[in-house]
């Protein structure tokens, strides 16, 4: 029985290494995972509730209970193989520490993106910081609310990682027979969730993703930033700041691609504005070039418009427009509706670019 035990709780860690933000297996994947590793259907069934409980998320994921998933964050034990990253936990650590100084212990809170984007720009890939978050959040060690982060009580007095492995000596070796053809059963069933393919995540989540392979990484912590304050804004009912940091995710997503279709050739995103100096360029202008092109064009008519009504509403911020537009009159309100619109609208937009990228792989670039 515990080697069953063992078995499940092995392949439940697995599954965090291979898809951190949506860890976990279900009855019928830990069922195949198990066919790969020697352990039969009823075995394991027997064995699942004494070592995992259903995710809060999604009641058919299986993970590991709190009680289990507090060995994940320590490292004093060294573990072989281990497919954490110590670096990665470290800088988590040390992030939220030097906020609590700053910022105040209740105010100390980091949006997980825009987390993530800092270790990136620190030299962490995106895999080993999510991987420390995610173990962290099912330690205890952090905290997730509402898409943002923070230390739990008491958390800030632990050891870091690096003085953990400092502690360590001979005795604490540890091997772990068998993870390595766990990890690779788990890798592969995870994998054919989607069918190889990447999830359909959130537009502007994604998107971030796909600054690195359009030659515009350096700009992964600015779009993460923006689009944590706009989430924020937005959640608020914020209607002015929502409108004005939609239409700057949408105009972001729109230059972005401006290289990717001019190195194509293509007949969208051709205006002479896109040669001259970016300075220039402006987001109705991307808008109108975006729906041109023919079979190439980004946005349709449709979307088109929505990003002009988009940009208008974003415009409000200039009392000089409304001073050369409207001359007499009142001013028009500012509508609570106007941010839903907003919301939907950069989504769709951003979202009509990733599919405009996937017909359009870097592959074909010039």
């Amino acid at each position: 029985m515990m080697e069953v035990i063992d078995f499940i709780r092995r392949a439940l860690e697995c599954s965090i290494y291979v898809a951190p933000r949506e860890h976990g297996l279900t009855t019928g994947e830990l069922v195949e995972v198990g066919s790969c590793c020697g352990f039969q259907r009823g075995e394991i069934l027997d064995s699942v509730g004494r070592v995992a409980e259903p995710a809060e998320w999604n009641p058919e994921r299986m993970r590991l209970r709190e009680v289990e998933t507090q060995r994940l964050s320590n490292f004093i034990c060294e573990w072989e193989p281990d497919f954490r990253n110590p670096g990665a936990f470290q800088f988590v650590d040390e992030y939220l520490r030097e906020l609590a100084r700053s910022e105040g212990k209740t105010k100390a809170r980091v949006q997980r993106n825009v987390l993530v984007a800092h270790g990136s720009a620190a030299g962490f890939s995106d895999h080993d910081m999510e991987v420390a978050v995610s173990v962290y959040v099912l330690a205890g060690t952090l905290l997730q609310r509402d898409g943002y982060l923070s230390l739990a009580s008491g958390r800030d007095s632990y050891l870091l990682p690096k003085a953990q492995i400092g502690q360590r000596t001979g005795d604490t070796r540890q091997d772990r027979p068998g993870f390595l053809q766990t990890y690779e059963a788990v890798k592969d069933v995870i994998g054919r969730r989607t069918g190889g393919r990447a999830s359909s995540a959130e537009p502007i989540s994604s998107f971030e993703a796909a600054l690195e392979e359009l030659g515009h990484g350096r700009f992964r912590l600015w779009w993460a930033q923006i689009a944590s304050e706009f989430r924020r804004a937005s959640s608020d009912h914020l209607t002015t700041g929502t409108c004005v940091l939609a239409a700057s995710l949408a105009e972001g997503a729109l230059t972005f691609v401006v290289d990717r279709a001019r190195n194509l050739k293509l007949a969208t995103l051709s205006s002479k504005t896109f040669a001259e100096s970016e300075t220039r360029w402006k987001f109705d202008e991307l808008a109108r070039s975006a729906a041109s092109g023919g079979k190439d064009a980004i946005l349709d008519q449709n979307l088109r418009g929505r990003a002009e009504r988009l940009n208008a509403m974003r415009n409000r911020i200039h009392p000089g427009r409304f001073l050369a537009e409207i001359p007499t009159g009142p001013i028009p309100d500012i509508r609570p509706d106007d941010a839903r619109e907003a919301v939907e609208t950069a989504n769709a937009i951003v979202r009509a670019v990733l599919d405009w990228l996937e017909r359009h792989p870097a592959s074909q670039d010039q």
